[in-house]
């Protein structure tokens, strides 16, 4: 089970020597929003914080519109953020300008954005449609192609010995078998791999529960956390430092199961 990352879409901004009023900025906010719950659905393992989720998580002397620049991936860490996007409005030539950008709050590294200029603020929503599939689609991670092996040439001629060799073959490998079968002791046991699987197949599936269970319940505790809504700083740190936790045993957990699965699956097929 894969860890759910969560991706925050923080307030758009513009430059004070451009007339768009807050309102539109915060339209242009929920459509870039709204691309990105479309484009990272939560099956996919993703959750798109809201703005109330946002607000209520950012340290008290901090506000929602001046998270931007410098600050904006320290605002993602602070908000338990996985990825942060925003966009910024500006004038160049007598038309509107507008620039996304998307970072990974760990790494600190841009890892996707996009550029666009037009009339007027309804111009800027249809760069923002066209534009974010492919601008989301950089959190998602990547899924090595397997290649199919090459098909054999049409010329490919399969050989065929008489049936008189494969006669031969067969019944000298019967005598072969007869002998070795004779010269085994019968208390030598031919698989001694035989006596460490069923230890091996309990030790796995006992790891493999364990791991299952514990990612659960990490998860169960982690979106717990999340949820709650903090009265003041310190409660916000004390659930701030739980989620973090819980994402952490979470992680452990679904290790272990990784291990589990893949000890039963040895000890089966092996």
């Amino acid at each position: 089970m894969a860890a759910t990352k969560y991706v925050a879409v923080l307030e758009t901004v513009s430059n004070d020597s451009v007339p768009v009023a807050l309102q539109e900025r915060q339209f242009v906010t929920n459509v870039l929003r709204a691309e990105a719950v479309k484009s990272l659905p939560a099956d996919s393992g993703f959750t798109i914080m809201t703005r109330e989720n946002i607000v209520t998580m950012l340290p008290p002397d901090v506000s929602i519109e001046e998270c931007e620049g410098g600050c904006l991936v320290e605002t993602g860490r602070n908000i338990a953020a996985d990825f942060v996007a925003q966009a910024r409005i500006g004038l160049y030539a007598g038309k509107y300008t507008l620039t996304v950008e998307l970072y990974d709050t760990k790494s600190g590294n841009l890892i996707s954005s996009f550029t666009g200029r037009g009339e007027d603020s309804e111009e800027l929503l249809k760069i923002v449609e066209n534009n974010s599939p492919e601008f989301f689609n950089v959190c998602k991670p990547v899924v090595e192609k397997v290649e199919e092996p090459a098909p054999l040439p049409d010329t490919a001629q399969v050989i065929v010995p008489p049936a008189s060799a494969l006669a031969n073959d067969s019944a000298a490998l019967a005598a072969d078998s007869a002998d070795a079968s004779k010269s085994v002791p019968a208390n030598v046991k031919e698989h001694p791999w035989d006596d460490v699987r069923p230890t091996l197949i309990w030790v796995s599936a006992s790891v493999l529960f364990v791991g299952v269970v514990g990612a659960l319940f990490a998860d169960y505790y982690a979106r717990d956390a999340y949820d709650q809504v903090p009265d003041n700083a310190d409660q916000y740190h004390y659930w701030r430092n739980d989620m973090q936790l819980a994402q952490n045993l979470r992680t452990v957990g679904e290790i272990m199961a990784v291990v589990g699965a893949a000890g039963l699956g040895f000890s089966i097929f092996f």
